[in-house]
């Protein structure tokens, strides 16, 4: 009996969630609830896959949804979100101030910093990570920080927020304690740090088995190690 990998199961939770779903979900008279929980579906199963395509064609699903129910606040930071994946920075900002409530939320200063961050504001930015950070220490937000650190060239100070960032996370969510050990893969790989790179990337294939993304990244070390003897 073949056991499917982590990365399977929960790709097959997020299909079945979708079939349930998808003939009602967004069917006058709705439920707020329904809606809400198709729409997220769908948006983490373009996620999930990598599948550019599939990411883009998310967009008319949450525009339905928005229509769809009263309060539609968390859907437009969904679609703010999904923007920024799309790298549609005014997009972004549109749909942070489609509600009033947004922007000031810690969610919407974290997506604020990134916006600074990709635009060049890194002050801006760093204050506004440390601010999400002060309001509501999530590991996301410690990851975003560490992130910014990383690219500022501070890498011991990276790995160190990535560290606390795994400190918040519980037992059930794996793929993103996975996600994390990436992030200081690609740190010790950045600086040369082969065997501790292997050593992340395996814990991370441990925490969340199947997943297409550590495979990538165990591709790419594979590759490293292997160049200087291609190169001869």
């Amino acid at each position: 009996m073949k056991v499917n990998t982590d990365y399977q199961s929960e790709l097959e939770r997020i299909e079945n969630s979708i079939a349930e779903l998808r003939d009602h979900a967004l069917v006058p008279p709705t439920d707020t609830e329904k809606v809400t929980k198709y729409v997220h579906s769908v948006y983490q199963h373009a996620v999930h896959t990598g599948n550019l395509a599939q990411l883009e064609a998310v967009e008319p699903v949450i525009d339905e949804g928005i229509r769809q129910i009263r309060f539609p606040g968390d859907l437009y930071f969904l679609k703010a979100n999904l923007a920024f994946k799309l790298h549609r920075l005014d997009d972004v900002r549109r749909n942070l101030a489609a509600d009033p409530s947004l922007p000031a939320s810690p969610e919407g200063r974290a997506i604020q910093a990134d916006l600074d961050f990709q635009e060049g504001r890194y002050a801006e930015a760093r204050d506004g990570y440390q601010s999400a950070i002060a309001s509501n220490r999530t590991w996301d937000n410690l990851a975003r920080l560490a992130h910014f650190e990383a690219k500022m060239g501070d890498a011991a100070q990276a790995d160190q927020l990535y560290v606390d960032a795994e400190d918040e996370l519980t037992a059930k969510e794996m793929r993103s304690y996975a996600w994390v050990e990436l992030q200081r893969g690609l740190l010790d790989l950045a600086h040369g740090r082969h065997t501790e790179a292997g050593d992340h990337y395996a814990r991370a294939e441990r925490a969340y088995s199947g997943h297409w993304l550590t495979a990538e990244h165990q591709a790419e070390l594979l590759a490293s190690l292997a160049e200087p003897f291609l190169s001869r």
